[in-house]
């Protein structure tokens, strides 16, 4: 998709044109699993999937590598979103070798472990929302996704005072200009989101925040203009919920409504990835995984929840949170 796209966005997605999901692709790597990594988004395209969520942070800088060679064919009918504000930390060659040897000789010579340095740590640096920063992020994540422009940048884990900060506005602004990027949102705490919302110019565009079953949820934002964009769907208060589910058994109305085996874990996780879809309002549900085999069942089931097993489940949350609290 061209810059400057994201009204476009919502209107195919309004318009049952365009489907209400994206991948998000964090686990993409590009070491031995490069293959599976290329796969895994091939899958995603076939399922109807045209929304690709990376993160110059991710897979140590390695996801945007592996979208861009994936995609190469295929640009101009995606939506990219990368991020900016979390740097990878670069690993040398030699500090990888080491590593990797360190692991070798602690598997194959445990009485050694005592003797052997620990090996080093290798954190990503935070907070680069600096100007010039900014630009660097930008720059090296379009040379990475071979494009020359990302349909939506994102700051990453910002806070309120660079949504405050004319310089980063400016910026943001003037990469937009450019035709570097089409959009600037958000990509931060559930918390930060209100208040970002709440101070943001309108031309910030898209709030994408964890959206939980419990606490700050889609509900929270109410009838904002912004597109939201929501991940983190499928974390640990799932699982509670599915148990929760599951412990009321078959025989339970509200399950029995719902159309879905109490037990089946995986078409309760499409079930919310749907059902958190329709809550954005034009906006996206993002998820992830490492097996391209799921991708098509879980973007059918998500798609076709019907309007009974919707309600069901919007009480079943209801009921879940409120024995939570």
């Amino acid at each position: 998709m061209s810059s400057g796209s994201t009204k476009r966005l919502q209107d195919a997605i309004n318009s049952g044109e365009t489907l209400p999901y994206g991948l998000g692709c964090a686990f993409l790597s590009g070491r031995r699993e490069k293959a599976q990594s290329v796969r895994l988004v091939h899958a995603a395209l076939d399922a109807g999937i045209t929304y690709f969520d990376t993160a110059r942070l991710y897979a140590e800088g390695q996801s945007e590598a592996v979208l861009g060679e994936a995609l190469k064919e295929r640009r101009d009918s995606v939506f990219l979103a990368s991020k900016a504000g979390i740097w990878p930390t670069e690993i040398s060659f030699s500090d990888r070798v080491q590593g990797k040897a360190l692991h070798v000789l602690r598997g194959k010579a445990p009485f050694l472990r005592g003797a052997l340095p620990e090996p080093k740590v290798h954190r990503p640096v935070f907070g680069k929302f600096a100007p010039e920063d900014i630009r660097v992020s930008v720059e090296t994540s379009l040379r990475a996704l071979k494009t020359d422009h990302l349909d939506l940048l994102l700051l990453h884990e910002c806070e309120t005072q660079q949504i405050r900060d004319e310089a980063v506005l400016d910026t943001l602004r003037n990469l937009k200009r450019e035709g570097k990027i089409g959009d600037y949102g958000s990509a931060t705490q559930p918390d930060t989101t209100l208040e970002i919302d709440r101070i943001a110019p309108p031309d910030l565009s898209v709030l994408q925040f964890k959206n939980s079953l419990q606490g700050v949820t889609l509900d929270s934002l109410g009838a904002t203009a912004r597109m939201k964009i929501v991940h983190s769907l499928l974390g640990e208060t799932f699982s509670r919920f599915h148990s929760f589910v599951a412990a009321r058994g078959g025989g339970d109305p509200l399950v029995q409504e719902s159309g879905f085996d109490p037990q089946d874990r995986r078409s309760w996780g499409a079930a919310m990835i749907g059902f958190a879809a329709r809550r954005t309002h034009g906006g996206l549900a993002l998820f992830s995984t490492t097996r391209p085999e799921t991708i098509a069942a879980t973007v059918e089931l998500s798609s076709n929840l019907s309007e009974e097993a919707e309600n069901a489940i919007a009480h079943l949350i209801s009921q879940f949170v409120q024995a939570q609290a």
